[in-house]
């Protein structure tokens, strides 16, 4: 297999598992019950530090085979590029629906 179709299926992959992962955020936050006392040291805690670990695992995973598509001109790199910010956008909207959550919650 040549590698410019592989990378553009690696990259479509690390997006949709980074869209997964904010995805998966989001809906353990909201099926959570959790009290105040729980803020900084419950489950919130850990699946925030469990989502994050794995985005930033993906995104330098990304980040490096989206630099392999720009040294070696890949024909489709801005395609790349795009679905590598879409995935990206999924995670931060899933980070920011279970903030907010948390925030309503409390309130």
């Amino acid at each position: 297999m040549s590698v410019k179709p592989l990378l553009l299926r690696c990259v479509d992959l690390v997006a949709m598992l980074l869209a997964l992962d904010g995805i998966i955020y989001a809906a353990a936050i909201l099926l959570t019950p959790f009290q105040r006392a729980d803020l900084y040291t419950g489950a919130p805690v850990v699946y925030l530090a469990t989502a994050l670990l794995v985005a930033a695992l993906l995104l330098l995973l990304g980040l490096a085979m989206l630099l392999i598509a720009w040294v070696r001109r890949h024909t489709y790199r801005r395609r790349l590029a795009v679905s590598y910010i879409g995935g990206a956008t999924v995670f931060a909207l899933g980070l920011v629906l279970g903030h907010g959550w948390i925030a309503f919650r409390l309130s």
